[in-house]
């Protein structure tokens, strides 16, 4: 009987090591595929490679989208993926590895983002809400998306501001204007006003160089940023800028002059400039400046990087001042991210600037 029970015994310790055994020994034969540039991919082709471990596959079948693209029996297992087939955006990359037992493995599912140019994380980096804006016009800060619609131009309110620096520099035959508030209350917005002698907001002889009044921002005590770009019949001369800070029953305050010279002479830098107008009801007018002729591609993204728009691909712009249009009327109210692809014979420079639709209430 002792015999018998320790029989048993021996045999439930031997079940329960191999159980163990088996529990904890991985799957000999594993596979995957290898990282792709952070996940984006551009370009007409780019390849797609395999890394396993275990037994060398016999063959390897890779799948793009669910649809079969390339079948290889030969180590190291690879395929070119003609990229420029597909549309841009987003696509999955899978594959069956087979072995010479019939056993069959099958990766997980590699997502890949197909991009008309080049692109890196860094693209997408801090792009989750904006308030204020940049010493680059560009909005930041922390917000929530459903706080922006329309302002109801019947609410009566009164306004304060407390005026702040004022930067103007030409180039070419246009101004860029930045300036900035310590602080606002109920602030409708800004006119711009310009003029050729310094009495002239005096004289009534000023010229209001934008059509749309420049939204204003409720304050809380941190430094509001704000830019726009005059390109109103611009000459080369001495100009004198005022600016009026207007409520919703149309009483202003007006803060300048301030003055600048717009010269003939004028070395051009390659660089992406403010949107303007931004946050934008319709449409809104991108600027950049090229140093020499070049290619410019242009696309809309949200946060997660998916294409929301292609706005050129590419389009050669002479050297200076240049702007596009984006029309986002029939877009959500929303934060979006406008992605420059500039090239010429020297530099490539790939960069972005951040546009609000809707206005915040």
């Amino acid at each position: 009987m002792r015999l018998f029970v320790a029989a048993i015994l021996l045999a439930i310790v031997a079940l329960f090591c191999i159980s163990c055994e088996d529990s904890s020994s991985p799957d000999p034969n594993s596979a995957w595929i290898t990282e792709v540039e952070n996940g984006y991919v551009w370009g007409d082709s780019t390849t797609i490679k395999l890394a396993y471990s275990g037994e060398t596959p016999v063959s390897v079948v890779f799948f793009v989208d669910n649809g079969i693209q390339c079948t290889d029996t030969e180590a190291p297992f690879a395929f070119t993926w003609h990229v420029n087939e597909f549309t841009f955006g987003q696509h999955f990359l899978q594959a069956k590895v087979f072995y010479a037992d019939d056993a069959i493995y099958e990766t997980e599912d590699f997502s890949v983002r197909y991009m008309p140019f080049t692109f890196s994380a860094s693209l997408i980096e801090d792009f989750d809400g904006y308030t204020r804006r940049d010493e680059s016009g560009n909005l930041v800060g922390d917000i929530d998306m459903r706080d922006w619609r329309l302002r109801d131009p019947n609410t009566e309110t009164t306004r304060e501001v407390v005026f702040g620096d004022v930067e103007l520099n030409p180039q070419g035959r246009k101004v860029y204007i930045n300036w900035n508030t310590a602080y606002e209350y109920e602030n409708e917005g800004f006119f711009l006003h310009r003029g050729r002698h310094t009495n002239d907001w005096a004289m009534g002889n000023t010229i209001q160089i934008n059509a749309y009044l420049i939204t204003g921002t409720e304050g809380d005590g941190s430094t509001v940023e704000y830019s726009y770009v005059d390109s109103l019949n611009i000459e080369y001369m001495t100009y004198h800028y005022w600016f009026e800070a207007v409520d919703r029953q149309g009483e202003s305050e007006v803060f300048g002059w301030y003055s600048c010279t717009v010269q003939e002479e004028v070395e051009w830098e390659t660089k992406i400039n403010p949107v303007y107008p931004n946050p934008a009801e319709d449409e809104t007018v991108c600027n950049f400046t090229l140093e020499k002729p070049g290619k410019v591609s242009a696309i809309i993204i949200d946060k997660d990087a998916d294409i929301l728009a292609v706005i050129m691909l590419p389009v050669t712009f002479p050297a200076g001042e240049n702007s596009f249009t984006w029309n986002c009327a029939d877009f959500d109210y929303g934060f979006y991210r406008c992605v420059y692809h500039i090239e010429n014979d020297d530099i490539e420079l790939v960069g972005y600037g951040d546009i609000v639709h809707g206005i915040r209430n």
